[in-house]
């Protein structure tokens, strides 16, 4: 059980440093960065000898150029509601 605790921490530092959008982010960390170590260790153990590893998700990474353009498009969505809001006062 402690390998197996071992093994889904290394996932969760994983999924952590990795540079955004890389891989899912799911709710062990959420549930680390949240509520701390301690109730992490206690979740993950709940399930560790119960369930199976889950099957890996596929990842799809978006060329440099079209994250850019993403990016840009996110930024003046949220320029333009911070205008929208501004001139409203």
């Amino acid at each position: 059980m402690a390998a197996d605790l071992a093994a889904q921490y290394e996932q969760l530092r994983s999924d952590a440093l990795s540079p955004a959008g890389s891989h899912g982010r799911g709710p062990g960390l959420i549930l680390f960065l949240r509520q701390g170590m301690l109730s992490w260790m206690r979740a993950a153990s709940r399930y560790t000898s119960d369930r199976q590893p889950p099957s890996p998700r596929p990842v799809t990474i978006l060329p440099l150029e079209i994250r850019g353009q993403i990016i840009m498009v996110l930024a003046a969505m949220i320029m333009g509601q911070q205008q929208e809001a501004f001139c409203e006062r």
